[in-house]
């Protein structure tokens, strides 16, 4: 039998200094970007170890299969009042049972402190039952509804180290209305109360390498995440009669764990802007039952998501001797701007606030080491304007 994966755990030997995510490590891809995931179902007769836990280690993961790609999109805030602090969102179709409930859409935010789940949204639709229930007449109306949890749901917490944990615990609710003739349920109210608790911990440091996304030896934090999901369903202020919700293959209070490792990276190249890189999902051995590579990969990062609306060049590239970066603005800004520079390990070696109406400015890179360095300008709410790439050798 041919073995699919080969996974190595090695020491890197100190190479890299303990990696630190902060908000400049991490984005979301808007349209017109996208990410792209691989997914890869794992024989069940092939047992691949979970990644080693700890400090400065290296995982080897040059040898999965490319697995089959699923695009996914985030949008920019549509200013839903519901959700006045959201950054993106993007649309999905939650299930209840066998049907998929169409038109809802989940709310985002980050900020310098983190990148939150901040609810989702259902529109209102119709739903015919009839190959459930055996009647033509039978619906499943959806009702409008929405349930914003603010930013007490982190998917990310910065700046974030190793050994550092968060957790959370929301109620969302969504409302149906049920007409089953043959039980004399006309528009029903029927109320899904999902109850998600959330747990993620830092648990290891070190390098990652991948093939399908070139990564070789990038610096990289280990992540472990537990969530867990009961589901409970209402009719009126009353538990749900357990016949109905079987017509619908549900049971009351029903819960599920979900175990998955995942990586974010720092990305020196910039082209996929340092994401997370792989997820696995482990059963209660530890071994892992499901790997989907996450590689968050662009298209034209640096022209169509921040579009370079002022012009910017850099220039000397590679960098000359006297480590100095020019940044020159084809059009001038009429508000302050920030830039900053910040090598492949996630150091930030230079930062300059810009003042209004600047044509260049000079940073310096005396501090960093040879290789790749990210320069990257916001404007004075925070934002990227721009983000770029220079060689230092």
């Amino acid at each position: 039998m041919r073995k699919l994966y080969t996974l190595v755990f090695l020491s890197s030997g100190a190479l890299f200094a303990q990696t630190t995510i902060s908000d400049s490590h991490f984005d979301i891809a808007i349209t017109p970007d996208s990410t792209h995931f691989n997914a890869i179902s794992v024989p069940s007769s092939i047992t691949i170890p979970s990644p080693q836990r700890g400090a400065d280690l290296h995982w080897d993961f040059t040898n999965l299969p490319s697995g089959s790609s699923v695009k996914t999109s985030h949008f920019p805030d549509d200013n839903n009042p519901n959700f006045p602090n959201a950054t993106s969102y993007r649309e999905y179709n939650p299930s209840l049972g066998p049907l998929s409930i169409e038109n809802s859409k989940e709310y985002y935010r980050k900020n310098n402190n983190g990148y939150y789940h901040l609810g989702f949204e259902t529109q209102a639709n119709a739903y015919g039952i009839g190959a459930i229930s055996g009647s033509a007449d039978d619906t499943l109306y959806a009702l409008y509804s929405y349930n914003y949890n603010d930013t007490v749901t982190p998917i990310l917490r910065y700046p974030l180290e190793f050994g550092d944990n968060f957790e959370s615990s929301v109620v969302n609710n969504t409302e149906f209305e049920l007409t089953v003739n043959a039980l004399m349920l006309n528009r029903q109210e029927i109320t899904l109360s999902q109850t998600r608790s959330t747990n993620d911990s830092v648990v290891g440091w070190g390098t990652l390498s991948m093939d399908v996304t070139g990564f070789d030896s990038v610096p990289a934090l280990l992540m472990y995440n537990v969530t867990t999901i009961v589901d409970s369903f209402f009719m009126g202020n009353q538990p749900a009669d357990p016949t109905l919700l079987g017509a619908f293959n549900l049971t009351q209070g029903s819960s599920v764990t979900l175990r998955r490792y995942y990586f974010i990276i720092n990305d020196p190249n910039d082209v996929k802007n340092m994401h997370f890189a792989l997820h696995t999902r482990v059963n209660t051995m530890g071994e892992i039952t499901y790997i989907e590579q996450d590689t968050r990969a662009y298209q034209g990062l640096s022209v169509s998501k921040y579009a370079n609306e002022l012009g910017i060049k850099l220039y000397p590239n590679p960098v000359l001797d006297n480590n100095n970066v020019t940044i020159e603005f084809g059009k001038l800004s009429n508000a302050p701007l920030q830039a900053e520079i910040v090598h492949m390990s996630g150091a930030i070696v230079a930062r300059e606030t810009i003042p209004a109406n600047t044509k260049t400015v000079t940073l310096n890179i005396n501090n960093g080491s040879a290789g790749y360095y990210i320069v990257k300008v916001r404007n004075d709410k925070g934002e990227h304007v721009y983000n770029g790439k220079v060689l230092k050798k």
